[in-house]
């Protein structure tokens, strides 16, 4: 073999044995940084009871573990605040701290409602706005028994269409709270459920309600009427909106067949009367008659098929119209109430606990969260780079042997 493949083979064999030299100090580097960390950790475990040491959870596991959590709670409120323009460090924190309330005290994660504020800035509330809207909306959610992005939606859907939104923050919240509670309330008082009263509101009913001054109980009223009958969800509020508008317009239009069955659908100031008041007139005039009469006299009224099968669902119903009107406007506080007995079950009790331990494991992260990312960055920028030149360097000792092995060959 000659000296010059020797002297080759020699050269790049001790670069390799710097390079690997270099990779070992930086790795007890980075070693020693990871014992510091792990050392703060077990101080945090101590604090945090014996029970956490019993379990024989590894300090450095934990803490790992943590810092994930939070990095997923983290990425959940970017992504929420990635719409929002500039928000302040300290509205973040009140953002965060918002959240992680919600996954203390409801069955809702941190996470979870991390990501709800995306949905609340979609609908145009502020910052301040979401942080004050969480709570209701999270109740409702849990009265609802539907998770918290699609309960953020109706909700929020429903205001805006009632017309109910406001700038204020007090009388948003308020607004919010009140439509949630009649909400919840109809779901207690008649055959429909939260999320199909909600639905109605937000698939014409909402906006024919805000165009005819009509309540939000009075309004709710008629769809649990509807719901009694088997018409919900985006059919009734099909219904809602034909009937309003049917009646509405063909009262003006039809004014002599209207005056001539005794049916009034104004009031002396030319607004409509109560619902209630104008189905009683309807039941009067048209309860006695036979089918074909019936549409007959619809047909001179100029109702067409939607209105006339919307009306059809509240003739003789005045009397529970009259009542869920009245119920519904004393529901104040049902969906905290509501959202409370969700809770009192076994498992309800659980997904506290759990919720509490989670925010734990979220302050611890948050807490080593720096210490990890100067880790990170220094294998980064360290040890990366030693590796890195390793690799390179590998490739010259595999050709050097290569040749090693040809030489011998041919000596051989």
């Amino acid at each position: 073999m000659s000296r010059k493949l020797k002297v080759q083979i020699t050269g790049d064999a001790k670069r390799v044995r710097q390079t690997f030299g270099q990779i070992s100090e930086e790795g007890g580097k980075l070693e020693k940084a990871l014992g510091k960390i792990g050392s703060g950790l077990g101080k945090i475990v101590k604090a945090a009871g014996a029970a956490l040491a019993t379990a024989g959870v590894a300090a450095a596991a934990f803490g790992a573990y943590a810092v994930k959590q939070w990095a997923n709670f983290d990425e959940a409120m970017v992504k929420s605040l990635a719409i929002q323009g500039d928000v302040s460090a300290q509205m973040r924190e009140t953002m965060e701290n918002a959240a992680r309330e919600i996954g203390k005290t409801t069955a809702f994660s941190a996470n979870e409602a991390a990501e709800a504020y995306f949905y609340l800035a979609s609908a145009g509330l502020t910052a301040e706005q979401q942080v004050a809207s969480l709570g209701t909306v999270a109740s409702f959610a849990t009265a609802g028994q539907f998770d918290l992005s699609r309960a953020t939606d109706l909700l929020t859907d429903s205001q805006s269409a009632l017309g109910m939104a406001s700038e204020d923050t007090a009388e948003h919240l308020e607004n919010l709270t009140r439509i949630s509670d009649v909400f919840v309330g109809a779901n207690t008082l008649a055959n429909t459920s939260v999320e199909q009263l909600a639905e109605a509101f937000t698939s014409g009913a909402g906006v024919a309600a805000r165009d005819f001054s009509m309540s939000v109980e009075e309004s709710s009223a008629i769809l649990a009427v509807f719901a009694d009958q088997g018409v919900k969800g985006s059919e009734a509020g099909t219904k809602f909106r034909a009937l309003l508008e049917g009646l509405s317009v063909q009262a003006q239009n039809n004014s002599a067949a209207f005056e001539e069955l005794g049916i009034a659908v104004y009031d002396a100031n030319g607004q409509i009367r109560p619902m209630a008041d104008i189905v009683t007139d309807v039941t009067s005039s048209l309860g006695q008659m036979s089918d074909a009469e019936r549409v007959a006299a619809t047909q001179r009224m100029g109702l067409n098929v939607q209105s006339r099968a919307a009306l059809g669902l509240l003739v003789g119903n005045e009397d529970a119209l009259v009542s869920y009107t009245a119920e519904l406007q004393s529901m104040g506080g049902i969906t905290e109430e509501v959202a409370g007995r969700q809770l009192e079950s076994l498992n309800g009790k659980l997904e506290l606990i759990k919720g509490r331990l989670a925010d734990v494991t979220l302050e611890v992260g948050k807490q080593l969260a720096p210490a990890f990312e100067r880790v990170v960055d220094l294998f980064a920028a360290r040890v990366l780079p030693a590796l890195e030149n390793g690799a390179q360097a590998i490739g010259p000792v595999i050709e050097s042997v290569g040749n090693f092995a040809t030489g011998w060959g041919e000596l051989l």
